[in-house]
């Protein structure tokens, strides 16, 4: 709040309390003062989404934008990402604001249930284990393209992008185990969905020093599992997610 509309706020309230029902008035001011509601007939200022985004975004990690959040540069994008969310059976955001600095093994057991809190993942040495960056994600947590391995679902990816006419950098990458981890972990905390559905997995471009690529799922009871598969497997319960990422936003 600035300055100005702090100032303007003060005054309503010493109109109210001098005015006919000023003892009424400061009783709820009272109560509102120690958690209740607001008093009737004063409006708090509203947010602005920009700045309600980014209040969030200075708690956690992950945040999901609501559609009257998406900065203006995204809403064309947005239309066509909501379109693959409602084929897919998705309701929800679809754009997610990503901070830097999030890892798979420190952030990740800290953002929601983890498996064994990945204790067993420390001492593993891994390969595109980069924290996140400064980014907007377009997300849906629902899985596509499985039963395919993982060169069949970079092209069912492709695919998808040119279906939904999505901008060529997006639905071209598998996402990042820190990445993909914090989104599920986000929508998690918002919905308490466990994604992927079914205790599925979904594959990330993070590998083992061994070259098989780390998947994540098996989200029960238990939390979320994080393990290794091979690029030559076809399963049933294995799929990606479709991403699409915009650096720097």
């Amino acid at each position: 709040m600035d300055y100005k509309t702090a100032w303007n706020l003060v005054g309503e309230v010493r109109e109210r309390l001098a005015g006919k029902n000023g003892d009424e008035f400061a009783h709820d001011l009272g109560l509102f003062l120690k958690g209740g509601p607001m008093p009737a007939g004063v409006v708090w200022p509203k947010k602005s989404p920009e700045k309600r985004r980014k209040g969030r975004e200075k708690k956690e990690f992950v945040i999901s934008l609501a559609d009257e959040e998406v900065p203006i540069a995204f809403i064309e994008a947005r239309s066509k990402w909501r379109k693959l969310a409602c084929d897919l059976g998705y309701t929800g955001p679809v754009l997610w604001a990503v901070k830097a600095g999030f890892t798979l093994k420190s952030h990740a057991p800290l953002a929601g249930p983890c498996y064994e809190k990945f204790s067993y993942l420390q001492d593993r040495e891994l390969k595109n284990d980069e924290p996140t960056v400064d980014c907007l994600v377009f997300f849906i947590p629902r899985m596509v393209a499985t039963k395919k391995n993982a060169e069949e679902q970079m092209l069912a990816l492709a695919e998808l992008r040119e279906k939904y006419g999505l901008p060529v950098s997006h639905c071209a990458s598998f996402g990042s185990a820190a990445l993909v981890s914090g989104l599920i972990l986000a929508h998690f905390k918002r919905t308490g969905e466990r994604a992927p559905l079914n205790t599925d997995w979904v594959r990330t471009d993070t590998r083992h020093s061994g070259g098989d690529r780390l998947g994540l799922g098996d989200f029960g009871e238990t939390g979320l599992g994080c393990d290794g598969d091979w690029d030559g497997s076809r399963d049933d319960n294995l799929g990606v997610f479709p991403l699409g990422v915009e650096l720097g936003s």
